[in-house]
């Protein structure tokens, strides 16, 4: 046994006997020539769709809206700013919020779109600096069918924690959000239903193990989602202490994928909520779990497959890697004490976007104030 392995290895949901073995052997686990062998070729294969499945949808979904869409950066640059953008600073008087965020900073302006066409999603991202110049973080406001000839006027409030000095700002066009999220979702049902298939077998036999002992899992899974919560918090405090305040790329473009329409709020529910966590523990954990865990320690394992995970969240920002590594890790351990169950870490994942999508949505309508 492993010396780190003791730390994993205290579940009661596990007999002794499974517990005192050399190596863990965990559902479905192939134990001679011939199974190792088909379980390399099913891995390999969820490898391939995985990636070609995503390169080809998308290709063929960019050959679409460049058709469609090639003209929104010659609108942008017939977007008049008609009035300047500017910013007021006041203290903050609501007694729930003004500890935490004694500034509120009031941002103003005004758009006119000259284009001779509509500009589906129009988009105004606002850099917030404090006096040392260091970036306090990027709010955005949006607007939808901005149409040709028209004026769009804003005036939003934004509470701060530190005093804003300065602002950089920078306009942005996309194609229709119910439209981009529809092709995602396209791309994840044909990936999740595709792998779901190829590897039934892995499935129905963790089901059955599922079924047997369904309380703990479950259990496991809740347990899973407050370790990835408690994991976030920490990871905010470390990134607050390194003095970045800014939300990460992947999280603006997320933010940016909701508004008001049920519609897509339901689409981005199954692709955020149910084919999202499938696709990625599967490929994330199942699949890389097979490959690095016969070769390395337990923990080692836990921790390279979850520092790859964050790797794949981060949209070149890489001190992110902290939130995102600290859950890929919380949901490799999940994999881990679960006796491999892909269930588990599915469970652990599929909570904790439901719990980010609520927030999105209570704060879209006005429910909850971030």
């Amino acid at each position: 046994m492993y010396e780190q392995d003791d730390l994993f290895d205290k579940s009661p949901d596990f007999t002794p006997e499974t517990m005192t073995e050399k190596k863990p052997v965990y559902n479905n686990a192939p134990q001679d020539f011939y199974a190792r062998s088909k379980e390399l070729r099913i891995n390999s294969l969820l490898v391939a769709i995985y990636i070609g499945v995503q390169l080809i949808l998308s290709f063929f979904a960019g050959m679409y809206i460049n058709a469609n869409y090639s003209y929104l950066e010659e609108a942008l640059n017939n977007v008049e700013e008609t009035v300047a953008v500017d910013f007021v600073v006041a203290p903050n008087l609501e007694e729930s919020t003004k500890e935490d965020y004694p500034y509120l900073i009031t941002i103003s302006g005004e758009f006119k779109n000259n284009y001779e066409r509509e500009i589906p999603e129009f988009y105004l991202d606002i850099e917030l600096f404090d006096i040392l110049n260091q970036s306090i973080g990027i709010h955005t406001i949006s607007h939808k069918e901005f149409l040709t000839s028209q004026t769009f006027n804003f005036s939003e409030e934004v509470l701060s924690s530190n005093e804003v000095v300065s602002i950089t700002k920078n306009i942005a066009a996309a194609p229709p959000t119910l439209l981009t999220n529809g092709i995602y979702l396209l791309i994840t049902v044909v990936i999740g239903i595709s792998l779901a298939l190829i590897d039934k077998e892995r499935f129905i036999n963790d089901f059955q193990s599922f079924k047997k002992d369904y309380k703990g899992y479950i259990s496991q899974m809740f347990i899973g989602f407050l370790m990835i919560y408690g994991v976030l918090i920490v990871s905010s405090m470390l990134l607050s202490f390194f003095g970045v305040t800014e939300t990460s790329n992947n999280e603006l473009l997320i933010q940016q994928m909701f508004d008001d329409n049920p519609f897509n709020l339901a689409i981005l529910f199954f692709n955020l909520v149910i084919f999202t966590p499938v696709i990625e523990e599967l490929i994330f954990r199942k699949v890389m779990f097979s490959y690095f865990e016969p070769r390395l320690k337990p923990v080692i394992t836990i921790i390279l497959t979850g520092l790859i995970f964050a790797f794949m969240h981060i949209q070149g920002d890489y001190i992110q890697m902290i939130p995102y590594g600290g859950m890929g890790i919380v949901l490799g351990y999940v994999y881990y004490k679960s006796n491999r169950n892909i269930y588990a870490s599915i469970g652990s994942h599929l909570l904790n976007n439901l719990f980010s999508w609520l927030v999105y949505v209570l704060t879209i309508y006005g429910l909850l104030q971030l």
